[in-house]
């Protein structure tokens, strides 16, 4: 074997937990979770990749399948390993590729905790899971002294913050898609050619015939359908990439190829699944995604189809769609799906001067209209959404009153939304960021939308406890101890936005925690003395 492709504990989390806030989990900084509780969440949330005979991982996250096809496929041996077993195949590689969603801790998730929560405004040392598992991987690699390339979706924080590729001994990072460039670049380390320290990778003109077709299940059943975005908001991203759909014969072959290793779940990734083969800026879905699903669901080894990204307006464009969606899917109130969509805003301004074409085929004027009533939409075929929503964006006063009006009004129906600290990305990628504002220096208005968003949060939590955490009792236990924590919460937070009076938060926490083992505790005698123990 010539190269060892990995990634840490962070991009595979453990298959028993449910979806959307497990997801959250590991973008909070490690000390600001009790200390009590860092063992069992990290027990809970991490665990050992499977593995084959020659310590193959059974599933991997896409990008890693990609660039293992890629490899392979220019006749470079390769395999994808779990992070605990490298040591056991370390003698026979020459170099080691490492996938990161988030190595230095700055994706939108956890810029907005690890700034949320910097109670003692040390912002470096407030460090997330996914940096710290990161870290960790590095620094067990390093000892092997072989060349360490880094990629993924978050190899890009190298350029925001390049002094870090140095200290951390990282020798080469490959930026944007490297289905192309991969194969080239460990060609060369591997003859021991000069490669640069970055490497940016073109944008694939052609990702039809580019991008390798996969060979092995991928983690959750994550099949590409789409690339890129023609919506063309300035602080993402996918619209740098060349958009385009993937074809259904491509999709159907791949989703028969990582069913069987993910008990039958498929989960279909792109930015607005809701217009798969839309030609760019036909705005209207055609209906074809109802076709696809209809061809994945003939194949005799998928039993359940997940969606991932769409767009509010183009839910709203096509209603017949999102009922076809309802019948396809076999959708009801014990059987709903979710979908990720962005609300960012609720400023019109706002989304006239960053997307623009974010209502289309609706005009931005709309806004308020098209998101509220293509989440009721949603919600009324048990497709219940999760919403973002961008802060620190030049925000007005006004602009945070405008937001708060729009979330309040999505608020009277099921779905979560939660608001992100701004950051540099897409077109915006040299404007100043935000992510250091914490709960102390941040506008008393963004307060209030944090408080809105967990007050929804607590009451979905509530009703689908057994899809966010698990159905096993203890998952429902810890579900259960979390929402009497976070209600406690919500009131010392209720209270300092009444009186603008800023305590000390994580004094308040610490209390929280205790009223809650306290809470616990009363729970489990009263639960002995009914049963006359």
């Amino acid at each position: 074997m010539q190269v060892c492709l990995t990634a840490d504990e962070t991009n595979i989390l453990s298959s028993k937990i449910g979806f959307f806030i497990p997801g959250f989990i590991p973008s909070v900084p490690r000390r600001q979770i009790p200390l009590p509780l860092r063992y069992p969440v990290e027990k809970f949330l991490f665990k050992k990749m499977d593995t084959k005979p020659q310590y193959n991982v059974v599933q991997a996250p896409l990008g890693l399948r990609r660039v293992e096809d890629a490899l392979l496929n220019h006749g470079i041996s390769c395999k994808v390993i779990s992070p605990q077993k490298i040591g056991k195949l370390s003698e026979e590689v020459d170099v080691f590729g490492v996938s990161s969603m988030d190595p230095l801790g700055l994706g939108p998730v956890s810029a907005t905790f690890r700034g949320l929560l910097n109670f003692d405004n040390n912002f470096e040392e407030n460090k997330p899971f996914t940096e710290l598992k990161f870290l960790e991987l590095i620094k067990k690699i390093k000892q092997y002294e072989k060349p360490i390339v880094v990629g993924g979706s978050g190899a890009g924080q190298f350029e925001l913050m390049p002094e870090k590729q140095a200290s951390l001994g990282i020798d080469y990072v490959i930026t944007g898609e490297a289905e192309l460039i991969a194969p080239v670049v460990f060609k060369r380390i591997i003859n021991q050619k000069h490669v640069p320290k970055i490497i940016r990778a073109r944008i694939l003109r052609n990702p039809e015939s580019q991008v390798p077709l996969l060979s092995k299940p991928t983690y959750q059943g994550i099949i590409e359908i789409s690339r890129g975005c023609d919506r063309h908001c300035k602080f993402c991203d996918p619209a740098i990439r060349k958009f385009h759909w993937f074809s259904k014969n491509r999709i159907v072959i791949e989703a028969k190829r990582t069913a069987l290793e993910n008990n039958g779940y498929i989960r279909l990734l792109g930015e607005d699944i809701l217009r798969y083969g839309n030609k760019i800026h036909d705005w209207i879905p055609c209906g074809k995604l109802i076709e696809l699903i209809r061809d994945i669901k003939k194949i005799k080894t998928v039993s359940k189809i997940g969606l991932s990204h769409a767009c509010l307006s183009s839910a709203l464009a096509n209603p017949e769609q999102i009922e076809m969606l309802r019948e396809e899917l076999d959708l009801s109130p014990d059987n709903f799906t979710s979908l990720q969509v962005g609300i960012e805003t609720g400023s019109v301004q706002k989304i006239k001067e960053y997307m623009p074409l974010k209502a289309a085929p609706f005009e931005p004027d709309d806004w308020h209209e098209v998101v509220l009533d293509g989440w009721k939409l949603l919600c009324k075929n048990y497709i219940y959404p999760a919403g973002t929503i961008i802060i620190g964006l030049d925000d007005s006063e006004e602009d945070l009153e405008d937001t708060i009006h729009l979330i309040q009004k999505v608020s009277r129906y099921p779905g979560m939304f939660f608001p992100l600290f701004f950051m540099s990305l897409g077109r915006l990628k040299n404007k100043k960021i935000s992510y250091r504002t914490n709960w102390f220096s941040m506008p008393n208005k963004m307060r209030e939308l944090y408080l809105i968003s967990l007050k929804q949060l607590l009451r979905q939590t509530e009703h689908i406890d057994g899809l966010l955490f698990g159905r096993e009792i203890h998952h429902r236990i810890l579900n259960q101890i979390l929402i009497v924590y976070f209600q406690g919460i919500c009131e010392i937070l209720e209270d300092q936005i009444k009186t603008n009076e800023i305590r000390n938060l994580a004094s308040s926490v610490k209390v929280e925690f205790r009223k809650t083992l306290y809470y616990l505790r009363d729970k489990i005698q009263s639960s002995i003395l009914s049963y006359g123990f």
